[in-house]
């Protein structure tokens, strides 16, 4: 609607002063050739056109700008790019316990080094992108020395040649070759092989100087097929043995380790092990591994356990008093600030019950309350959120 409509009609054509316009989906970065003002009004017209088919252009014009993941800033009459990251973003990589192949474990770290070589033109600038994508990968479990291969192998790279790539090949690599796809099958290959054999000249008659190459389309075979479904793919446990999920990569697994009938302080407390950490409108319970005797901390969730989990372990976390926004990380950094970095694993935990989400709250207070949670343990901190 833009392109056809909007900046086809003269009012909006004669303040257009546009220049090198990209947009990706909702998002428009172009380059403006006059003031401030004349932006402003031609923002105003461009609106009052589009209002009546939910057209709106919002922003400003100034000398840095944050496109996707590019922060483009003016210095000194020259345009510098940076690495730009989201305040949203989670800051989480693939695990590197997932159930994976190997060779994804370092083709997404070398993408992502790639990705700052290639948007940063200033050293400095590339240096912290590649430092900062080099923690993170770091905190989801990759070990130093892939992660250290990965990044050489990516400083090996010639950024301009990368940014120049489009404008230098002017011709694609497979311009001589001709492609045929077809299913699998041995017969039809040697068919066609044969049929290209003995009509060469003919073929290259028609088609010129190009090479035919025989692609193979392989159907799917029954393992692929059967273990694709998570059903099939996920392990299976006697039921009712303990809480784990037992789905690849779950963070949350290795914690729920708590009896059916476990011990706080001088109350036992009964857990259901129909449910698992992927139950969700449930009660549950984490026990400090290290106090003598139990802390103890009763909480609630709406959203499946391992998401609310996930919010606590976000919070292990020292920049900006992170730690202070959960009951769980405080405690933790208050008694045994030498196990901090292994974060949840300082915890045993358990889900207690589900129940509806309008007696969520009720549940959870009847818990706190046997337990005397909100007296002598981890329920009488009061986060800050």
């Amino acid at each position: 609607m833009l392109d056809k409509r909007l900046l086809q009609d003269p009012s909006i054509t004669r303040l257009d002063r546009m220049m090198s316009r990209k947009r990706f989906l909702d998002d428009l970065w172009f380059i403006w050739r006059s003031t401030e003002r004349a932006f402003e009004n031609f923002k105003t017209a461009l609106n009052n056109m589009g209002i009546q088919s939910c057209f709106t252009l919002k922003g400003e014009v100034g000398t840095t700008v944050e496109f996707l993941d590019v922060k483009m800033e003016l210095i000194g009459g020259r345009a510098e790019t940076s690495l730009f990251i989201k305040p949203t973003d989670s800051e989480q990589y693939l695990n590197r316990r997932s159930d994976h192949s190997t060779h994804v474990f370092s083709g997404i770290p070398y993408s992502q080094f790639r990705r700052a070589i290639t948007i940063c033109s200033r050293e400095d600038d590339r240096a912290a992108a590649i430092n900062y994508i080099y923690e993170k990968f770091a905190n989801s479990g990759y070990r130093a020395e892939e992660l250290d291969k990965c990044k050489d192998r990516a400083l090996q790279l010639d950024r301009e040649e990368i940014l120049n790539q489009h404008r230098t090949v002017s011709r694609r690599k497979d311009d001589g070759i001709l492609t045929f796809v077809i299913n699998h099958d041995p017969g039809m290959v040697r068919t066609l092989k044969e049929f290209l054999r003995a009509n060469e000249q003919v073929i290259s008659q028609l088609i010129g100087d190009k090479r035919i190459v025989i692609s193979e389309r392989r159907g799917p075979n029954t393992a692929s097929m059967l273990f694709a479904k998570s059903a099939f793919s996920q392990l299976v446990s006697p039921r009712g043995t303990d809480q784990r999920c037992r789905t690849g990569g779950c963070l949350t697994c290795g914690t729920m380790n708590l009896d059916r009938q476990s011990r706080v302080r001088d109350t036992t407390i009964k857990l259901d092990f129909s449910l698992n950490c992927k139950s969700d409108n449930c009660i549950y319970i984490a026990i400090c591994k290290h106090c003598v005797p139990c802390e103890f901390y009763v909480g609630q969730t709406i959203n499946p356990l391992h998401i609310r989990l996930n919010n606590h372990r976000a919070c292990f976390k020292l920049s900006n008093f992170k730690y202070e926004q959960s009951a769980l990380s405080l405690h933790v950094f208050e008694k045994h600030v030498e196990t901090f970095q292994d974060k949840l694993n300082n915890f045993n935990l358990g889900v207690i019950t589900s129940t509806s989400p309008k007696d969520l709250n009720r549940k959870e207070d009847f818990y706190i309350y046997i337990s005397k949670a909100d007296s002598i343990s981890l329920n009488r901190i009061k986060v800050i959120s």
